[in-house]
């Protein structure tokens, strides 16, 4: 799900996440390559008929290769959902319907895409499939807001919000929370969207989720802005980005600056406001955003008005028209208008100023013709949306009639059976239990254990420092210890982290230790540039280890020449994780290999056989020379399980 505000004078950075966004490929394939993938699957998909493993397994192979497939998706998805549906596969129809909407919302095909979603909750109310509804619900909440059919919207987050509360789905509720915020604003109800906003930062707080709150702190900031409470504005707005600074987000970085430039400008601060805008725009125009590079342009003109730079406000003030006309913004060319008639007023051109405020006016007539239109549409749509879930709702009343006939006919048999199986069940599931809780504590305690051992090597290392009195290396190891130091207590606090959190933390580490060790050695970081590391969730602090053992015992010494590799390998249920040096090997420091196997290692060992205890077909890691003819450097193979995507 994702939410975008569309009015840029009032916000551009209400919005969320993609509810599901799904990983590519670890290859980057060639066109043909791309065609024959395409062909593949469809033969799949034919050859599959009605086995429903099968089937659900193609569904997410498309969904992962959407990327890749690019303008082949909707067609290969088409033929997945025209084949569901004649060997009656109603799950995996449901899902491909859903995911085919989606993709038709993202293209602006909004009709289609309120079919497909419809279609899919007439079967998820068919199948009694509550997580479905709910996604229905906020997907249709989202085709109705895109087209600034903002009541209908609200109908459809309230109603999903209703199933994922009764889900508990907790990630969801503050998610829809969000979403019901932003429409509630777009429709100038600033107490209610606050309300909603609010909830949703709590719940970002408690669940520890920087990302969403980042975004959260930013919708605020608006209401305040809108509100004319522009020091709450600012405030929020820098909590934001400081936020998205800490979480790596480039673009959430330059919306934050917008934001700030805003809440600048309306304070009359209009050298802090250029300084945010042109940061901004410098980000826009990297990322290609001509709509707000234009929003950004208009603003910085406005500014050279306000400060008396009439030569540079002129030839600002034009560049932001030209790239608002070429993308048809009716919202940019209203400010862009009012700010050069008010550049006419200043130059004694009256003449030119009134046709710059009619023009403004021309523009802001069109966009208010344009919503009034799109109410009318509202309620046609709103008509036939009840007309069909009417449908759908009498369908579903007729399939419970017949399930209760069926439960009827078996109530008896299965009472005996389910009080004899009642009890065994919580004899073993209390059992059960207690063994889980066991080696979660076991766990959480293996995990404390890894700072102290990290700490107390990185104290050595910046001792080393001082001892050499490289007071400006000692500074600077300094700094990069406070922020390992702090992303590995933040890491032992959680259960699971974001892969990109995990990659952040090495690139840090390996940096760190290059710093010490003079370059002594060079590091990369594999993966795939399509894989979504945002969403990947793994267990924490398995990996600096096994990397710190490749700098101490493998590549410290060699001059220069040394050499680590990390690479993550995504097998779908589970990362592989490969760390290679070409260090002198193990049987080379057959000492310092025991010394790591007692420290770092043996404690991943046990917190691997824990998760080994959750996860059957988890492999246990290997250990053995990169390259075993020469008994040169070492290769750790990991894996570990994908907690969420």
């Amino acid at each position: 799900m994702k939410l975008l505000f569309e009015h840029p004078l009032k916000s551009f950075f209400f919005g969320f996440f993609v509810s599901l966004l799904l990983l590519s490929t670890n290859t980057v394939a060639q066109p043909n390559d791309i065609r024959q993938l395409s062909d593949s699957i469809r033969l799949e998909i034919q050859k599959a008929d009605d086995n429903g493993e099968q089937l659900k397994s193609l569904l997410v192979t498309i969904s992962k290769n959407r990327r890749r497939l690019k303008e082949l998706f909707k067609p290969l998805m088409e033929d997945y959902i025209e084949h569901t549906q004649r060997v009656n596969f109603k799950p995996g129809l449901m899902e491909a319907l859903d995911r085919l909407g989606h993709r038709e919302r993202q293209e602006g095909n909004y009709e289609i895409a309120t079919q497909y979603h419809l279609r899919s909750l007439e079967i998820a109310t068919e199948l009694a499939d509550s997580a479905q509804l709910a996604y229905n619900y906020s997907n249709l909440g989202q085709v109705y807001r895109r087209q600034d059919y903002n009541a209908l919207a609200l109908q459809y987050f309230h109603k999903a919000l209703n199933v994922q509360q009764a889900l508990g789905d907790k990630q969801g509720v503050y998610f829809t929370q969000n979403s019901i915020g932003a429409t509630y604003f777009a429709q100038e109800d600033y107490p209610e969207a606050r309300y909603y906003i609010e909830q949703a930062i709590n719940a970002s707080i408690q669940y520890e989720d920087k990302r969403s709150l980042s975004f959260n702190y930013g919708c605020l900031g608006e209401i305040y802005l809108a509100q004319n409470m522009i020091d709450s504005a600012i405030y929020y707005f820098q909590q934001s980005r400081e936020l998205k600074i800490e979480t790596n987000q480039t673009d959430g970085i330059a919306v934050a600056n917008h934001l700030l430039g805003q809440a600048y400008f309306a304070k009359g601060q209009y050298d802090k406001a250029q300084e945010e805008f042109e940061k901004a725009l410098q980000i826009h125009i990297k990322t290609n955003n001509k709509r707000y590079q234009s929003l950004c342009l208009s603003y910085l003109g406005n500014i050279d008005i306000q400060q008396g730079r009439l030569d540079s406000a002129w030839e600002t003030l034009n560049r932001a028209k030209d790239i608002a006309l070429s993308i048809h913004s009716l919202e940019n060319l209203v400010t862009i208008e009012t700010a050069l008639a008010d550049y006419h007023k200043q130059e004694g051109n009256y003449n030119k100023a009134f046709d710059a405020f009619a023009s403004s006016y021309a523009y802001r007539d069109s966009i208010i013709s344009a919503k009034a239109k799109r109410n009318v549409q509202a309620l046609e749509i709103e008509y036939q949306t009840k007309k069909k879930e009417s449908e759908i709702e009498l369908l579903f009343k007729e399939n419970i009639i017949k399930e209760q006939r069926i439960r009827i006919g078996i109530t008896l048999l299965v009472l005996l059976v389910t009080i004899f199986g009642l009890i065994t069940t919580l004899y073993l599931q209390r059992q059960r239990n207690a063994k889980v809780l066991e080696a979660e504590l076991q766990q959480k305690l293996s995990r404390s254990q890894m700072n102290p051992h990290f700490l107390s090597n990185a104290m050595c290392s910046i001792q080393k420092f001082m001892h050499n009195h490289d007071t400006q290396s000692a500074a600077s190891y300094l700094g990069k210890f406070a922020q390992l130091n702090r992303a590995v207590l933040e890491h032992s606090l959680v259960d699971s982290i974001p892969l990109d959190e995990e990659i952040a933390l090495l690139n840090n580490y390996l940096e760190f230790e290059q710093l010490r060790l003079s370059h002594a050695f060079s590091f990369k970081i594999d993966f795939d540039e399509d894989a979504d590391i945002e969403m990947i969730r793994i267990p924490p602090l398995f990996i600096q280890p096994f990397v710190e053992n490749a700098v101490k015992h493998g590549v410290k010494d060699l001059d220069g020449d040394g050499m680590v590799i990390v690479r993550f390998i995504d097998l779908n249920d589970m990362l592989k994780v490969e760390i290679i040096d070409n260090g002198k090997g193990m049987i080379a420091e057959p000492i310092q290999s025991k010394e790591h196997q007692s420290r770092s290692m043996e404690i991943t060992k046990k917190r691997h056989k824990m998760l080994r205890q959750k996860f059957k077909n988890l492999p246990t890691f290997t250990l053995s020379n990169s390259n075993t003819e020469n008994n040169v450097g070492v290769k750790i193979t990991i894996h570990l399980p994908i907690l969420s995507n």
